[in-house]
């Protein structure tokens, strides 16, 4: 049985990767192995509603998720489509051991305001050295 979130549902969706449109690419084979390792993950490329705006498809999806992962590249974090401190609002409740956020650095930069508070994970040259690091978190 999976765990239940603020009103009361199962959880659909182990994580939900929220991520610049330009970096698809590099966030596809982290999504396959998530998946392979067991989790449920919602990946917009794969999963948006045909005839929904992005932010239409995002926000339930936000709703059913216990997990939330922001890539982060220059000084863009997750999707455009829902400003940041929207999405990520649920998830930074500290004392809620249901919900989670991790930032995923995708470059060098570190990202300014509500993503700050949260341990990154560096996924820059050699991105699966840590993923470990990263499954133990989910």
């Amino acid at each position: 049985m999976g765990k239940a979130n603020a009103k009361g549902d199962e959880f659909e969706y182990d994580v939900l990767i929220s991520y610049p449109a330009e970096t698809t690419a590099s966030i596809r084979p982290l999504v396959e192995r998530l998946e392979k390792d067991g989790l449920k993950v919602w990946f917009l490329e794969r999963d948006f509603t045909p005839y929904a705006s992005t932010a239409e498809a995002l926000r339930p999806a936000l709703e059913r998720t216990r997990i939330l992962i922001v890539a982060v590249t220059g000084q863009k974090a997750g999707s455009e489509a829902i400003p940041l401190d929207d999405q990520t609002r649920p998830f930074c409740d500290r004392t809620d051991p249901r919900f989670r956020l991790i930032p995923l650095r995708l470059d060098e930069t570190l990202h300014e305001g509500v993503l700050n508070q949260f341990a990154s994970i560096p996924w820059t040259e050699h991105p699966y050295a840590e993923y470990a690091r990263l499954l133990a978190r989910c």
